[in-house]
């Protein structure tokens, strides 16, 4: 948190303020990274319509958010460990899931529209699919 402070040009009591755990903080980073990832992708179809192609674009800023995010794998294996016997930090990381699955599915209806409920695999099923990876 030191070091996140320092970076920031802020006191490690105002990020602690803010965030209160590196776990928060993590989970509040991935999720701002998602939720910037979606945007960018509603976007998108919003101005290039729907198309396959346009599928294929949302597919690969999600894979690439997702390598960009592998640094972060063991510290969440770790949250996730915690999880079992902190109830907080379950709660946490079972709505970051649950959040980051629907910007995932959000992403792909979008650059689908009305397309969406022909493909082979169901938007929620390959977000899921996407985000176990």
């Amino acid at each position: 948190m030191m070091d996140v402070a320092r970076e920031a040009g802020v006191s490690k009591a105002l990020v602690h303020y803010h965030f209160r755990t590196k776990e928060r903080l993590l989970l509040d980073v991935q999720t701002r990274a998602y939720r910037k990832l979606a945007d960018g992708i509603g976007a998108l179809a919003a101005s290039e319509g729907a198309s396959l192609d346009q599928s294929l674009v949302a597919l690969d800023r999600v894979w690439g958010l997702l390598v960009a995010l592998r640094d972060q794998i063991p510290f969440t294996l770790e949250m996730w460990s915690q999880s079992t016997r902190r109830s907080e930090v379950r709660q946490r990381l079972e709505g970051f899931d649950a959040e980051v699955l629907r910007l995932i599915e959000r992403a792909l209806e979008e650059t689908r529209g009305s397309e969406a409920a022909r493909l082979p695999v169901p938007p929620r099923r390959l977000a899921m699919v996407l985000y176990l990876i």
